[in-house]
């Protein structure tokens, strides 16, 4: 009886850890590889969550792919179960299970692949909204150019 319930709360505590982040953080900036400690890919989740929120522009049928646009500089996530965003533009709600956006922030462009699938590109967000995700990177930048 005692093994059971060990395993049962080795489980459960596992699917706990599990649950905290399930989400992946990527990013490429100029070509290299860059990595985020657990406690910055909140916030970074956090901050293009908001990013995406307030954009004024989407388009249905984008011309590039996020494959093409994960060629440039990008901070990407993916969700484990689809992240229910509600966006500005035409009040819309959209079930995001992965999200790039592209480097430097100027571009202005989100790539979101939504639980069905499809791929929706949004763009022209609020500048407040992309200062706190710049911040981040910027201090990931500058942590890296540390010797």
């Amino acid at each position: 009886m005692k093994s059971v319930l060990a395993v049962l709360f080795s489980a459960l505590a596992m699917s706990s850890a599990l649950a905290l982040e399930d989400f992946e953080v990527e990013g490429v900036i100029d070509g290299q590889r860059v990595e985020f400690d657990a406690d910055v890919r909140v916030q970074l989740v956090d901050r293009s969550v908001e990013l995406l929120a307030s954009c004024g522009f989407k388009d249905l049928h984008p011309q590039r792919t996020i494959a093409d646009a994960g060629r440039q500089s990008h901070v990407r996530m993916t969700f484990a179960r689809p992240r229910r965003i509600e966006i500005r533009v035409g009040n819309s709600v959209v079930d995001v299970r992965e999200m790039l956006i592209t480097l430097p922030l100027g571009s202005e462009a989100i790539w979101v692949r939504t639980d069905p699938g499809d791929v929706i590109y949004f763009a022209k967000w609020q500048p407040a909204s992309a200062q706190g995700l710049r911040t981040l990177l910027q201090a990931r930048r500058a942590d890296e150019a540390k010797p």
